[in-house]
């Protein structure tokens, strides 16, 4: 494409240009039966014509080409290219404040494109209540399905890029781009993370588990301490197969030396070092881990002795604790595992297996039944006290408060 070729062309400066005191209208073809006279085309519409497209030629930075007639179609594709990308997608840019005026709708903003940017500007865009809405770009896959970002200033929340989707028609704020860097979405999700209302989700992916049937998968938090190398915590999921639970435990690492806090699905929380202003308990004893010669059952009197380390204790010998029934303080846990480790009560109150009526305040103390106490008589030496009335007589629990001798 290029200027007009033609016998008695002109230069630009003696081209005819449209009248200044002419209305601006429409061409037709006329009507003779109405007496309406056909459009005649002046010089001054052809050059005005030819010059635009000219000029979007040469501003493609072409060079017009008489016997090219493609030129502009070329560098219209080529600007859409470089603004929607793939030829199976169209990009709509959209102003964010048209207006209907009149049943017409007008666009306010430019759009432009530098190198591999593509360029919004507003143009004379008014606030309304407070709020600039600026020009957004709009991805349209059918009429209820699409993605947009736009920009705005509110002047009381500043600055913000939202990304939108329509899904079947719902409108979604999916994320909030904040001008001090605050990034606000309902939900955010990775390959194996996600957050959702406050609630940070993380899914293992390691199924293996190792020699012990342990599995410590992806399902952690690592803390890193950035300006003390060596310095690190964190929390992780660790699920034993072989005993069918699963343990939340916490960990540190210091300088080589690695802690760790494991609470099971029963509650217990296992740990090397605790410390604090103050402890407390539901249950009510001190107890111990012993290895007694076979399992007794809670409430049995024992005293060291027989071939273990603990057996049941009998009228006239030394007395050393009962067997806890759940104890609120427990040592020597190394041993619980082995072979009848038993918790012994050394001190508290616990139910004892006693047999014969007793009242609330009797001393108590080993009954002719190994293992199993009595209301102490008067000058025997007890070993602890009833906190409770019990007038049968047969072998059950009263709950006393021990001691040892």
């Amino acid at each position: 494409m290029d200027l007009i070729i033609a016998p008695y062309s002109v230069p630009m400066e003696n081209a005819d240009k449209a009248p200044v005191d002419t209305i601006a209208q429409y061409a037709t073809d006329g009507n003779p039966a109405q007496g309406i006279p056909a459009t005649i085309l002046p010089a001054h519409v052809v050059n005005a014509t030819v010059a635009e497209i000219v000029n979007a030629i040469r501003a493609g930075g072409k060079t017009p080409d008489r016997n090219n007639w493609n030129q502009l179609a070329d560098i219209i594709g080529s600007i859409m290219k470089k603004v929607g990308g793939d030829d199976d997608y169209f990009l709509k840019l959209k102003s964010a404040t048209e207006q209907k005026v009149d049943s017409e709708v007008k666009f306010v903003g430019t759009l432009s494109v530098d190198g591999h940017n593509l360029i919004i500007n507003p143009g004379e865009l008014k606030y309304t209540d407070g709020i600039l809405n600026l020009p957004s770009a709009i991805w349209q896959f059918d009429g209820n399905n699409a993605m947009s970002m736009f920009a705005t200033h509110d002047l009381k929340e500043g600055k913000k890029i939202t990304i939108q989707s329509k899904i079947n028609g719902v409108v979604y704020n999916a994320i909030v781009f904040r001008e001090n860097g605050k990034i606000e979405c309902n939900e955010l999700q990775s390959k194996d993370m996600s957050v959702t209302d406050g609630t940070l989700n993380i899914n293992s992916t390691n199924k293996d588990t190792n020699e012990n049937g342990l599995i410590v998968g992806n399902s952690s938090i690592h803390l890193n301490l950035v300006n003390r190398p060596g310095q690190t915590s964190g929390i992780y999921i660790q699920e034993d197969f072989n005993n069918n639970k699963t343990d939340l435990v916490f960990y540190a690492n210091s300088s080589g030396e690695q802690y760790f806090y494991t609470m099971d699905s029963k509650g217990t929380i296992t740990g090397k070092y605790f410390n604090g202003e103050s402890m407390s308990a539901f249950c009510a004893d001190l107890a111990e881990y012993y290895i007694a010669d076979e399992r007794y059952d809670p409430g049995t009197l024992v005293k060291i002795g027989g071939e273990k380390e603990i057996t049941r204790a009998s009228i006239g010998g030394f007395f050393y604790g009962v067997i806890s029934t759940s104890p609120a303080y427990i040592m020597n846990t190394a041993i619980r595992d082995r072979k009848n480790a038993l918790p012994v009560t050394l001190a508290g109150r616990i139910p004892v297996l006693v047999t014969g009526m007793i009242d609330k305040g009797d001393p108590v103390t080993i009954s002719e039944i190994s293992g199993v106490a009595r209301k102490a008589k008067s000058g025997e030496r007890h070993i602890g006290f009833s906190l409770e009335n019990s007038h049968e007589t047969s072998i059950r629990p009263v709950e006393c408060v021990i001691r040892q001798n």
